[in-house]
């Protein structure tokens, strides 16, 4: 059958497995619609085998980029997801079991959904989006797979941590955050050497980066599939915005090891990369402000590409904290 949201057309088809007692649903969600223009891909490979890869209950996931195809098993059922928008879902128990599932999936590839600008949803909500730093995203505003009207209600990205505290789901976001805050304490202490041209022993404070980011995302994720209302479960593509943004600025970083740069030039973009995040977590609109100058005053002179590309990224943080996002 064929469902229309008011945005485009989903199509379903929910039949019986070849195995008793079973049932299949595949799903599509049609290119050209909001989510997506004519002749691309629908789903972002590179995002939607990073968004399948964080997910914890899924069984032997397999996941191809150059082909743009995915391969997961979950509580017996095969879970099948193709770059085309395609997703099947076989061995379901029943057709609400096969619609719960959808759902799921949905939500977890929803950051990997290309923004009308064609970029995938989870870049434009990093603020790494001329085109989208003053709006809302088209397919942040509506859920994929769902039966939903857009969200009319928004909010700036630098109230998020304030409005989450009304959601039910609220520790899994809080939660996602403070584990930020880890890899933003151990980003601080790869600077210093970075400040000292100290590159010796990085692989331990890497290793624990990596750890904080692979658990601030467990709990992100874990946001937007369990979080009741689904214009709601959308703040979690904020938080994965910035965990986008803050990996960045790490290998940035860490690529300085390989280059000349020179010390002053590097405070500098570090500077504005930590003050920006200083400014969403406080919902500082004037420090935010004063990012965004000091990144027009860094970009007047010519810097090592490591050092333009943390400025930069502080930049997009700056963005996210004014950027309107869709609740």
């Amino acid at each position: 059958m064929n469902e229309n949201t008011g945005r485009s057309k989903i199509t379903f088809q929910i039949h019986p497995c070849t195995e008793d007692g079973f049932v299949t649903i595949e799903a599509k969600l049609y290119l050209g619609s909001p989510f997506g223009r004519p002749g691309e891909d629908f789903f972002d490979t590179k995002q939607m085998c990073a968004a399948l890869r964080r997910i914890w209950f899924f069984d032997n996931l397999r996941c191809s980029e150059e082909m743009g195809y995915a391969l997961a098993q979950w509580e017996g059922k095969r879970i099948h997801v193709f770059k085309g928008g395609k997703i099947i879902i076989r061995r379901a128990k029943d057709d609400e079991d096969a619609r719960k599932t959808l759902v799921i999936v949905g939500r977890t590839l929803w950051g990997s959904i290309p923004c009308s600008c064609g970029r995938p949803l989870v870049q434009c909500a990093s603020g790494d989006c001329d085109e989208c730093s003053d709006k809302v995203c088209e397919s942040h505003a509506f859920p994929p797979f769902v039966e939903l009207p857009g969200s009319s209600s928004q909010i700036k990205g630098g109230e998020a941590l304030e409005f989450v505290k009304g959601i039910a789901t609220k520790d899994h976001y809080q939660g996602a955050f403070k584990k930020l805050d880890e890899f933003v304490s151990v980003l601080k202490e790869i600077d210093e050497k970075m400040m000292n041209k100290d590159f010796s022993d990085l692989e331990a404070l890497i290793e624990s980066a990596e750890e904080s980011m692979e658990e601030a995302c467990a709990s992100g994720t874990r946001f937007i599939i369990e979080t009741p209302k689904d214009h709601h479960a959308a703040m979690g593509i904020i938080f994965l915005g910035m965990a986008e943004d803050l990996w960045t600025i790490m290998d940035a970083m860490l690529l300085l090891k390989d280059v000349g740069f020179e010390v002053e030039e590097y405070k500098a973009a570090r500077d504005i990369a930590f003050q920006s995040y200083d400014a969403f977590m406080s919902n500082d609109m004037d420090k935010g402000s004063e990012v965004r100058r000091a990144f027009r005053e860094f970009m007047r002179k010519k810097h090592s590409k490591p050092t333009i590309v943390i400025a930069r990224t502080g930049l997009y943080i700056a963005r996210m904290l004014s950027k309107p996002y869709p609740v």
